[in-house]
């Protein structure tokens, strides 16, 4: 029997514990372990009709014969190992969890961990729910995802402690939240596409996301990626099919589309959020790549946000 295989057998003291999502969860603990420290967001009428929202985030360590099988829970959780290693296996395929690599439990899926000797095991947390939840992770690619060893380790960690600051804060904002899960989502499926993408047009291509909040012209491409200007154009035109700025352009408003449908921030928040300066010039550049005004995409596409505030 493989170590993986051993890692994930069931124990036999194993023992059902209260699993306050609503799912089922069965395991074994160890004096001490894990151990925990958890943020919850409340559910509350207004923001359990959220599209996306974070249901809790923080950090859990464990120790070798620490061991967790859940099932039937409808939520997303992003767990980003920081030490140690963690046996993983999720509706067939297994997987050993190494520093800096991501397991995603999926909504409702049948999901085992086990902490593999020697050290103490560390990971970060983000739990997300939401109306939209799977179309919205479908959409992204990353349904299918189990383990993810991403080329940026160090952004997606970011995300992570991001977010857990941000719920950590006094007088927590729900709608900011749920933006930077979305962010987060992001990130994480281009990280997936980056995986096959050469180098240089990878660096690009995170260094665009680091900058949605800002600005960010060729010649900042350009020096940041030490690359030629006809070097990185050459790049994405045959990658991505279209200019490094256009590229930019399109995830700001991809990203601007998110907030306009799925929080209650005003178009002006959302331009100055986006790094804007100019309400009319932000919404002159959405029109032109989304083919209408901001304000009649959240119309057109997200009546019930609207309703709700």
């Amino acid at each position: 029997m493989s170590e993986l295989d051993a890692l994930l057998s069931p124990p036999r003291d194993m023992q059902s514990f209260e699993d306050y999502i609503g799912g089922v969860t069965l395991g074994r603990n160890v004096p001490g372990y894990p151990s925990r420290k958890f943020i919850h967001m409340e559910t509350t009428e207004s923001n359990k009709q959220l599209p996306l929202r974070v249901l809790f985030s923080g950090w859990e360590t464990g120790i070798h014969g620490t061991y967790r099988t859940t099932r039937e829970r409808d939520i997303l959780a992003i767990e980003f190992v920081e030490s140690g290693r963690i046996a993983f296996r999720q509706d067939g395929h297994a997987y050993m969890v190494k520093p800096n690599e991501l397991m995603l439990v999926q909504p409702l899926s049948e999901t085992t961990w086990a902490v593999a000797p020697p050290d103490e095991s560390k990971k970060q947390v983000v739990a997300l729910t939401g109306s939209l939840l799977g179309e919205i992770i479908a959409k992204l690619g990353l349904n299918d995802i189990h383990h993810m060893i991403p080329p940026s380790p160090g952004l997606i960690l970011d995300r992570l402690r991001k977010i857990h600051g941000m719920m950590a804060a006094p007088g927590r904002d729900t709608s900011a939240i749920s933006a930077a899960a979305y962010e987060l989502l992001i990130a994480l499926s281009n990280e997936h596409e980056f995986t096959d993408q050469p180098e240089a047009l990878r660096k690009a291509m995170i260094l665009i996301e680091e900058r949605l909040h800002s600005s960010l012209s060729l010649e900042d491409l350009v020096t940041e990626c030490a690359q030629s200007e006809s070097s990185l154009r050459r790049l994405f035109n045959e990658h991505v099919g279209c200019s490094p700025i256009a590229y930019y352009l399109r995830r700001k408003t991809r990203f601007a589309q998110h907030l306009l449908c799925n929080t209650n921030l005003s178009v002006k928040e959302i331009c100055y959020n986006l790094g804007y300066r100019d309400p009319l010039y932000f919404s002159a550049q959405f029109k032109k790549t989304a083919g209408m005004s901001p304000t009649a995409y959240r119309e057109h596409h997200a009546p019930r946000v609207q309703n709700s505030v």
